[in-house]
């Protein structure tokens, strides 16, 4: 695993995930992401539930990527 030091966030982490895990890391942040109190509310930009939502995005569109 690698750390490089960005402008968005304090680190950005390179990993190797076989298949199997990608998909298990979609589950989780979509499991999580359904368990946000309220989809429409606002969330505050930095909390944890923003840090779910833009994950489970990130995770979404690889989910589709991967499939076609």
């Amino acid at each position: 695993m690698t750390s490089t030091s960005t402008n968005r966030c304090d680190h950005v982490y390179v990993c190797n995930f076989d298949a199997v895990e990608l998909d298990l890391l979609y589950e989780l942040a979509r499991d999580a992401r359904n368990s946000l109190p309220d989809p429409e509310d606002q969330i505050e930009e930095g909390s944890w539930a923003d840090a779910i939502v833009k994950l489970d995005a990130k995770m979404t569109q690889l989910f589709h990527k991967r499939r076609q």
